[in-house]
């Protein structure tokens, strides 16, 4: 049975790795999107700014 990822799921596990690798000044949004394979709207309406999404990925 195929399990359906959520676009919140993706987008968490690709800003951890580039928040990770990058840290925070390095990371960029539009990055993350075309990682996850999402639009970049997609992850402003799902999460927020890039320091909401820096948070949920430390939490």
């Amino acid at each position: 049975m195929n399990k359906k990822i959520s676009t919140k799921d993706k987008i968490f596990t690709v800003a951890a790795n580039h928040f990770a690798d990058f840290g925070f000044e390095g990371t960029r949004m539009d990055k993350i999107a075309k990682q996850a394979c999402v639009n970049k709207a997609s992850i402003y309406y799902n999460i927020g700014n890039k320091e909401a999404l820096y948070a949920m990925v430390l939490n």
